[in-house]
């Protein structure tokens, strides 16, 4: 038996390029809603490529 229930992702990022290599920072909470809210913090760090 399955269910769905609402979730939300509020967060933000900054990135930073020197030519096609870069750096970008995320944080976020994902909520969902399930007999009451839920929240699941999420930090992100790391390199990124732009091609």
């Amino acid at each position: 038996m399955g269910a769905t229930y609402f979730a939300v992702y509020p967060g933000g990022g900054i990135e930073a390029f020197a030519g096609p290599i870069g750096l970008r920072a995320e944080i976020g909470d994902d909520i969902y809603f399930n007999s009451g809210a839920h929240n699941n913090l999420r930090v992100t760090f790391g390199p990124q490529l732009r091609f």
